[in-house]
């Protein structure tokens, strides 16, 4: 039997994919690992969706010491088992989406993790959105000494059903900010394991609060947001 847990994070996932460029995601373009913030800005640009969004899917990458531009509101789809890495890296871009999808459409088998870790980032997007959304079995994110600023939404999903509790979620001593007064919010959710440290997050007043979900929880000195972070509480 689903638990009214194991409901709220599921349904938080689903909505997380619906915050920016419509209700899916197309990609074209494809690519191995891409290891340069120029390079990523110029696969952006190769192929656009309906919306407007550029498209690059690829095998990972690993940023270093950067600063640059993403000029084009962009999605990044993972391929299976990539890791996508960036460590001491300056970014401004547009609408900024890193996404995988879960299961393979043929045969609707799940397929292999994938992994994202930013330590030491800038991220700032004006009027724009940011979102990672992994939900490939066993997926894993980890967000720490950043910044993160995005003023219609700033959203972090990974795990997929019911089921998924070896994924994970890590934010550790970070700044994370959505402050639109329009904004649809803050999200960080997991349906595994959510690790919570030493956050300062700052929402517009009509959110209230940064909201943090995760299957089983630790939770310590976090500004501006839920209390706790385990999946049976109320979403209003």
């Amino acid at each position: 039997m689903r638990t009214k847990r194991a409901l709220i994070i599921s349904a938080m996932l689903t909505g997380l994919v619906m915050l920016v460029g419509g209700g899916g995601y197309a990609y074209q373009t494809s690519r191995q690992q891409i290891d340069t913030v120029a390079e990523l800005n110029r696969a952006c640009h190769e192929d656009k969706d309906a919306d407007g969004y550029g498209n690059v899917t690829m095998a990972g990458g690993n940023f270093s010491n950067q600063k640059g531009v993403i000029q084009i509101d962009c999605k990044i789809h993972l391929k299976p088992g990539s890791t996508f890495q960036m460590s001491n890296v300056q970014l401004e871009t547009k609408d900024f989406v890193i996404f995988d999808i879960p299961r393979d459409q043929k045969t609707k088998q799940a397929k292999t993790p994938n992994h994202v870790t930013l330590n030491h980032v800038k991220f700032h997007g004006k009027d724009a959105n940011f979102q990672i959304n992994l939900g490939n079995p066993a997926s894993t994110t980890v967000i720490k000494d950043s910044i993160l600023d995005y003023a219609v939404s700033l959203a972090v999903g990974v795990g997929e059903g019911d089921d998924d509790t070896k994924a994970s979620l890590t934010a550790l001593r970070n700044k994370m900010r959505s402050t639109d007064k329009d904004s649809k919010g803050l999200f960080l959710v997991t349906t595994g394991k959510a690790t919570f440290v030493d956050n300062t997050f700052e929402v517009s007043d009509s959110v209230g609060t940064a909201l943090l979900l995760g299957d089983t929880c630790e939770f310590k000195n976090n500004t501006n947001a839920n209390d706790r972070c385990h999946g049976d509480q109320e979403v209003l």
